[in-house]
């Protein structure tokens, strides 16, 4: 018997929640050093692209960054490029139909 995998999509919220005290405080600074450090934004069809300043925003901070905002927003994809010969970093933010206006909202572009 083939039975249909179905996955159950999050909604839209941030979960807070998910968070110890000590990492909803890193992850606020965390977030201000992220948005503090966009050079350039391209809007996706399913998200944004970001280019970010990369003494502002190394790819270690990026990459902490991710890891707890998977944590509270599940519904994200992410994808990190950097560019070789210290080039350009650019962070992708995506996901399903909606996901565009959430980031508007919550990156306040």
């Amino acid at each position: 018997m083939n039975e249909a995998f179905t996955r159950i999509e999050s909604p839209f919220h941030c979960d807070l929640h998910s968070f110890t005290s000590e990492q909803r405080l890193v992850h606020a600074d965390l977030t201000a050093r992220l948005v503090a450090a966009i050079l350039e934004k391209r809007e996706l069809a399913e998200g944004f692209a970001f280019r970010l300043d990369a003494e502002k925003a190394p790819p270690d901070v990026i990459g902490q960054w991710i890891e707890l905002e998977r944590k509270c927003c599940p519904f994200f994809g992410f994808r990190l490029d950097v560019e070789p010969e210290r080039g350009a970093i650019w962070l992708q933010l995506n996901g399903r139909v909606g996901v565009k206006d959430f980031i508007r909202a919550e990156l306040k572009l």
